[in-house]
């Protein structure tokens, strides 16, 4: 984990003999950039891009832990890497929410994957709407929020053409995902600033502890 703050190039961290141990070692290792809410988007954007062109992580994570930004990402990749273990419960028995939280995280991550250095860490993707039915595809709604009326186009495309791509390849993933085939419909809507703003942290799930870092 790299504290941008103190080392805002990850030199005293990736220099450290132990760290160094572990990266020849052949385990899997995923970086962490935190405290990205300190920093300029501009300077984590090109650290993204460093460390991940580096080939040396199995993935890079930007984290704010301040505002519970990202940490269920981190939990994910590192349950990812756990050995598999026995079930305990039936391969038909899922959560909803569970479903709901994983299927944004996979159009999320193929957003990143599409636009890279185009659109920023500051996107987030909310299931607006979770149908299984009999007989039809699964349909599901899924809003991709940004911040600026820019990062809309981008999203978008000329005559649509980018966000029919990311459609395709986030409805493949989460087929995969579900093992079941799914109707996918993508929305782009525009929050000003939400990443500042108490009461949308709050509606994406994000939360500030009171009186923390005042």
């Amino acid at each position: 984990m790299v504290d941008l703050p103190e080392d805002p190039e990850g030199e005293k961290l990736l220099s450290s003999p132990v760290v160094k141990k572990v990266m020849d070692s052949g385990i899997p290792v995923i970086l962490v950039l935190n405290k990205v809410d300190l920093v300029q988007q501009e300077t984590v954007t090109v650290l993204l891009s460093k460390f991940e062109g580096a080939g040396k992580f199995k993935s890079v994570i930007p984290l704010a832990a301040n505002v519970n930004y990202n940490i269920q990402k981190v939990l994910v990749e590192l349950v990812d890497l756990l050995p598999e273990g026995p079930k305990f419960y039936p391969d038909d028995i899922v959560a909803d929410e569970n479903e709901r939280f994983f299927v944004s995280e996979i159009i999320r991550e193929k957003v990143l994957e599409l636009y890279r250095e185009e659109i920023p860490y500051s996107v987030e993707v909310i299931i607006n709407e979770f149908k299984e039915r009999e007989s039809k595809k699964d349909y599901i709604e899924a809003e991709i929020v940004v911040e600026k009326d820019s990062q809309k186009g981008i999203i978008i495309g000329k005559q649509g053409g980018a966000i029919k791509k990311l459609g395709e390849i986030s409805r493949k993933a989460v087929e995969e995902f579900l093992q079941r085939e799914v109707y996918l419909e993508l929305r782009v809507k525009v929050r000003k600033n939400w990443r500042t703003d108490e009461k949308m942290l709050k509606t994406f799930g994000y939360s500030r502890e009171k009186g923390k870092g005042e």
